[in-house]
């Protein structure tokens, strides 16, 4: 049967608040892991106390003590993000990521996407991290709260969106610098991987692109340059809602 694997207490308490199927916790004998015990009998989810040396057994790298066995988490659909969004009246804000294939680069930019008012992350099928422990860890328990679409490709994602009247913004070094483009309305960015950036085919497809000057040699790992975009999003967006938004200028 399979399972995915879920370590950290905070990554672990989010599954269980978010109502993930959880089959099991279990927890060392070696911690004090009350709190998460407390709320997996709540919500009648077996809890197991076990040797710190039975979870290095499941999962080789660190997890704090305390492990989750769940069911695979189902990929969300395109169209369903989008209305959702709209049902909550709400300018779409989609997140597409181009090759980033470190889980936790996925982590950090799912924990940031999800404060900053994201309403779903697209990956593609290749070439990319996946939902791994890895990945849920490094986004202290976002990963069980946001919508992951997983697309054939981006492409076909980009496709879509824009059918839907969904703006494309594309991160990239030749782009307008970040504080002279307009990040309002319905939006979807794409935002490259550690190694080649946003690949030629997505980026053809934006409607504007957007750059993060800096110094000349130096470069800003995915996930922070996702939080600055990110944030000046939700910066513009409450600026519009107070009828202060400026005209689009990608």
């Amino acid at each position: 049967m399979k399972r995915e694997i879920i370590v950290g207490l905070n990554p672990v308490l989010e599954a269980i608040a978010a109502g993930r199927p959880v089959r099991r916790v279990l927890v060392s004998r070696e911690s004090d892991r009350d709190r998460i015990a407390d709320l997996a009998r709540r919500r009648r989810i077996p809890v197991e106390f076990v040797t710190k040396r039975r979870l290095d057994e499941i999962y080789g790298g660190p997890h704090q003590g305390i492990l989750a066995i769940a069911a695979p988490r189902g990929y969300a659909r395109l169209s369903d993000v989008l209305e959702g969004a709209r049902g909550r009246g709400e300018d779409p804000f989609l997140v597409l990521l181009d090759g980033v294939e470190d889980p936790h680069n996925l982590g950090a930019v799912a924990r940031t996407a999800l404060a900053a008012g994201a309403h779903g992350i697209v990956v593609p099928e290749r070439e990319a991290a996946g939902i791994s422990p890895g990945a849920h860890k490094a986004s202290a328990g976002a990963l069980a709260r946001i919508p992951v679409v997983l697309a054939v490709n981006l492409a076909t994602a980009i496709r879509e969106l824009k059918r839907e009247n969904v703006w494309i913004g594309v991160a990239e070094a030749s782009g307008k610098p970040w504080d002279e483009v307009s990040f309002t309305g319905p939006l979807a960015l794409v935002l490259g991987g550690e190694a080649r950036g946003v690949r030629k085919l997505p980026a053809s497809l934006a409607d504007f692109s957007v750059a993060l000057p800096m110094r000349a040699g130096e470069s800003l790992n995915v996930s922070v340059a996702a939080g600055i975009l990110f944030y000046e999003r939700m910066r513009q967006q409450r600026a519009k809602g107070k009828g202060q938004g400026s005209v689009r200028k990608g």
